[in-house]
């Protein structure tokens, strides 16, 4: 028996995960819930079996299916402590999101499931965590560790930035908060029952809980993320910017940038479809689309986790005090259904949050097609606004000073830098693998998440660790 409080979720945090808790860096996460349970889906035989009455069964036979961990950790998004959580899921969700990383779960304090990346092959051989251009390549671990399915991003107002990742695993283990294993006792779980917990698993380790940001310190209100904090826009080069970018945006500074009324970049202002529009509530879903290997291998394991395309959707609702403009016809009405006002290649969505140190996070979808246009009559209670749902497509193409020229995928998340945007590299935003080219690139820049990455970020300055 236990209680709600006493659960937690912790991701390890060193490079591609960890495979020893005992060792390893944590971040503890913000948890409202986590769903991640066993799925065992059996087969129920379809065949006749002659039953004869008129209340026959539907089904009498049956088979185990292969199972699988699979659920979802909802969340308060934060930024953690000098960006922890933020890097974190960045990683995770899209930057590397073939990789897996190392989870652990417990919903009552006692029973701690985990979900650990392995330090050693079948055969005893260690395995190259640590290194991204081997890891899962040479190893060919594509087994263990929880790998991200999903992840979505919302707020309105009243409410913080909510976010819900999806978790899908093929092995766990079940310790109690020693790591024990339940064969090490039959009351393995008793020291940490209800009545006995005094301290807390988590409360209990002060560098874990640290990284929680707790108490709101300094006000920088990125520890969770009230719905104020993001400046969230759709921005167009549509209009008097056509001329100057015929293609769209064309730089990730340009991409990250905000403005507006109440922004910190008035030029960016110049972007916006008209002057003075609000965002009201607004939503991203990102969707990995994994795909699960199930082989005739006489197992009940599945073999293998992968990632096929990433799709990207969303919404936007908006606020103007003379009514929020039409996505074909334009703020001016001077635009047509044939030459429509709102299009992928000139139109994107980022919400921006300013956390400490100057920092400032970024959620994008560089390329944003309108795919619905709701403006309808309100309740006598609310105000009047018009709501967009939005698709992301990949190929924005953008260059760069330091990288070249590259593609992007239909949602990018910055990385947390502690520099606001005008001191940022592209390096700095987004450090990640299909950035890069192929010579000219630092060691803590081509390998962000590796130990060569760690140890060169500290001797070059970069900000590429976590």
């Amino acid at each position: 028996m236990g209680m709600g409080y006493q659960g937690y979720a912790k991701f390890y945090t060193d490079p591609r995960g960890g495979n020893d808790a005992s060792t390893k860096k944590a971040v503890v996460v913000l948890t409202t819930g986590a769903s991640v349970n066993l799925v065992l889906e059996p087969i129920y035989s379809s065949g006749v079996w002659g039953a004869g009455w008129y209340n026959a069964a539907d089904a009498a036979h049956y088979a185990d299916n292969a199972i699988r961990y699979e659920g979802n950790i909802e969340t308060e998004l934060q930024v953690g402590t000098m960006g922890a959580y933020w890097n974190l899921i960045q990683d995770f969700a899209i930057a590397h999101r073939a990789y897996p990383k190392s989870l652990e779960i417990s919903p009552d304090g006692a029973h701690v499931y985990k979900y650990l990346i392995r330090a050693t092959d079948g055969e005893g051989n260690p395995l190259t965590i640590n290194d991204p251009e081997t890891y899962d390549r040479d190893a060919k671990d594509y087994t263990h560790g929880a790998y991200c399915t999903s992840i979505n991003f919302q707020t309105s107002a009243g409410s913080v930035v909510t976010s819900s990742v999806g978790i899908v695993a093929i092995y766990r283990t079940e310790t109690n908060p020693d790591d024990e294993e339940p064969s090490a006792s039959p009351n393995i779980y008793e020291n940490f029952s209800y009545i006995k917990q005094a301290r807390g698993v988590v409360a209990g380790n002060v560098e874990e809980v640290r990284t929680l940001s707790p108490l709101n310190p300094n006000a920088t209100n990125v520890n969770p993320i009230p719905y104020w904090k993001t400046n969230a826009r759709l921005y167009t080069t549509r209009g008097d910017q056509e001329a100057n970018y015929p293609n769209g945006p064309d730089t990730l500074a340009m991409l990250f940038a905000s403005g507006g009324t109440y922004g910190a970049t008035d030029g960016m202002k110049d972007f916006l479809p008209q002057t003075g529009i609000e965002t009201v509530e607004w939503n991203v879903d990102v969707s990995n689309n994994q795909q699960i290997l199930y082989t005739c291998c006489g197992t009940r394991l599945p073999r293998a986790v992968l990632m096929g395309p990433m799709s990207v959707s969303g919404a936007v609702t908006q606020y103007h005090p003379e009514g929020v403009f039409d996505p074909v016809l334009g703020p001016t009405g001077t635009y047509s259904i044939d030459n429509q006002y709102m299009t992928a290649q000139h139109t994107w969505f980022n919400a921006q949050i300013t956390a400490d140190n100057d920092s400032v996070v970024n959620i994008c979808v560089p390329a944003a097609v309108v795919e619905s246009d709701d403006y309808s009559i309100q309740s006598a209670d609310s105000v009047t606004n018009r709501a967009f749902n939005i698709k992301g497509l990949g190929g924005r193409c953008v260059t760069s000073t330091d990288l070249g020229e590259f593609a992007l995928p239909p949602c990018i998340m910055s990385r947390y830098t502690g520099k606001a945007i005008a001191d940022m590299t592209d390096a700095d935003m987004l450090a990640v693998p299909w950035q890069y080219n192929a010579s000219g690139e630092t060691s803590a820049q081509k390998y962000p998440y590796s130990a060569e990455g760690y140890e060169a970020a500290e001797a070059e300055g970069s900000s590429s660790s976590n």
